[in-house]
């Protein structure tokens, strides 16, 4: 009776995506090029998420047996090369802390695309970003409920202008009446004025 292939194992973190079956290493979708012993040592940090993971078991893991190789310095490029994959530093670590003399440290939160521990994720982020959104949507209604304000505010000072002016008195018609009683070269020239209000005045 044949046997089917064991299931595709992955684990994600951040934005990256770790096929363990595979060896393979992606981020946001996009596969990483990582050697065959880089990948060993984030496997070794991966399944040992949160806890320590000293020199010596990397050792053994990385190069096993009597592999004669200068592994202080092969397991400094390893840990170097991860971290440069994932955007990581030694001072400021988000995924490899490091242990000084002792080893290193997987420190991110690690889920598995089908467990309920990575859907639990997605539901805390989403109650963590409500309030935020709902700050962000109240911040909006808020502006535009000043900026509708501010437009009913001039255009019913525009009105209030144009009703004044047009109440204001309008000259409707001039007269000029000589005076009889003078002689002609100073008689003084009298303007009578004809003025009108408007309606209410």
């Amino acid at each position: 009776m044949p046997t089917s292939p064991s299931p595709s194992r992955k684990l994600r973190f951040g934005v990256f995506e770790v096929d363990l079956r595979e060896a393979e290493l992606r981020r946001s979708g996009l596969r990483q090029k990582l050697g065959p012993q880089a990948f060993e040592l984030l496997r070794a940090l991966l399944e040992r998420q949160g806890e320590l993971v000293t020199r010596d078991e990397l050792r053994e893991r990385l190069w096993p047996g009597d592999t004669f190789v200068d592994y202080e310095l092969g397991l400094k490029k390893c840990v170097n090369r991860v971290r440069e994959v994932l955007g990581d530093s030694a001072d400021h670590p988000r995924f490899i802390e490091t242990i000084p003399r002792r080893g290193y440290r997987f420190i991110a939160p690690v889920t598995s695309p089908d467990s309920s521990t990575a859907t639990e994720a997605v539901a805390s982020s989403n109650e963590k970003e409500a309030p935020q959104n709902w700050l962000r949507w109240g911040g909006l209604a808020i502006s535009a409920l000043v900026l509708a304000a501010l437009f009913v505010g001039l255009i019913s000072y525009r009105l209030r202008q144009r009703v004044l002016k047009s109440r204001a008195p309008q000259i409707q018609s001039l007269a000029v009446i000589p005076l009889t009683n003078l002689p002609s070269d100073c008689r003084p020239v009298v303007l009578l004025l004809r003025v009108e209000r408007g309606p209410g005045d």
